[in-house]
């Protein structure tokens, strides 16, 4: 019995110096990995898309022996820029360099961080492989760092320019002929509006101040064939109906201001653009509300990806249709409009 209990005893002992050492080795390995973990301690540069930052890692050249650091890419809000890697790596002094650029990989990060209508935002950063959890970092939610979408000076400047040619244009819409139909001007008021002026101005404005922002923001330079049919639409609505409401005296070369008194004189914007000699028409409105339409699809589209839209062909060719709808019918109603105006001269 005493050999059993003393048999007993020496294996509890050994297991319980084998269990004590194992926690001591547990423990030593933990304080080992966590002396090499690496932290991000400093960000130098401008957080911006075409900007160069530097990131400086504490323990980056320990986990550079069993890693590779050119596989590293930031994260900004947890989320990683996949595709943005390092321009230089420098292990001797913890340092990583990244030129940060909108790639197809970082797109819809970039583009979740730009929905805040603001020219900075606060963000979390840090480094680490793409798709795995990133490296510990100061600049934790607690401690964010700015993101510049628009820098101030040039965002206020930009801001200043649109808003001074938009009041411009509304001036001149409201003093003169600007999106108003040509010919000579009424004896009383003023002449009607010319839808296809107006669809012009409409599709100018949206792709110039879209196209603008853009450029801003990520600098693309990138201008897709649907913005150029869009504008093309429009502006061949305009330059028919130029031809189609200058009054015949001025084409054939006798004094204009005999026609000032069979000039049409505009009610308001509605009733003009959507009617004509022969009162509303459905042809006009179907033209104003596919345009009305596509446009704030744009809008929201440019807003959404930050990009102006490759619209499909089947759009593109609706538009399409729906000028061409228009067309003969607006020379007809004025041929029709000009053959009466002759037969009471008769």
């Amino acid at each position: 019995m005493d050999i059993i209990s003393s048999l007993k005893f020496s294996t509890v002992f050994t297991l319980i110096l084998a269990a004590a050492l194992t926690l001591g080795s547990v423990d030593e390995i933990k304080a080992q990995t966590s002396a090499i973990e690496p932290t991000v301690t400093q960000v130098s540069g401008e957080i911006r898309i075409g900007q160069t930052i530097v990131i400086e890692v504490q323990n980056l050249g320990d986990w550079s022996s069993n890693h590779d650091p050119w596989k590293l890419v930031p994260y900004l809000e947890g989320r990683p820029l996949d595709g943005i890697y390092p321009e230089v790596v420098d292990s001797s002094r913890n340092q990583l360099q990244f030129h940060l650029s909108l790639t197809e990989s970082s797109k819809d990060v970039w583009l979740g961080l730009f929905r805040h209508p603001t020219m900075t935002r606060p963000v979390a950063i840090s480094v680490g492989l793409e798709n795995q959890t990133p490296f510990k970092t100061t600049f934790d939610y607690d401690n964010q760092l700015p993101l510049v979408i628009v820098s101030r000076p040039i965002g206020l400047l930009a801001l200043g320019l649109v808003l001074g040619v938009v009041s411009i244009a509304i001036f001149l819409m409201g003093r003169t002929n600007l999106i108003r139909q040509p010919g000579p001007k009424p004896s009383e008021g003023k002449s009607p509006y010319d839808l296809g002026r107006f669809l012009t101005a409409f599709w100018a404005f949206l792709i110039s101040t879209s196209y603008f922002s853009i450029w801003l923001i990520t600098g693309s330079t990138d201008l897709p064939a649907s913005a150029l049919a869009l504008t093309g639409f429009s502006s061949i609505v305009a330059l028919v109906s130029h031809f189609i409401n200058t009054p015949p005296d001025t084409i054939t070369g006798n004094d204009p201001a005999a026609m000032s008194d069979t000039s049409h004189v505009g009610a308001n914007f509605f009733a003009d653009v959507l009617s004509d000699s022969n009162g509303y028409s459905i042809y006009r409105f179907q033209l104003l509300f596919w345009n009305i339409l596509f446009g704030f699809i744009f809008v929201f589209l440019v807003f959404e990806t930050l990009a102006l839209p490759h619209l499909r062909g089947s759009i593109i060719a609706l538009v399409g249709i729906s000028t061409l709808v228009y067309l003969p019918f607006e020379l007809f109603g004025h041929l029709q409009a000009f053959a009466e105006v002759e037969r009471a001269r008769l």
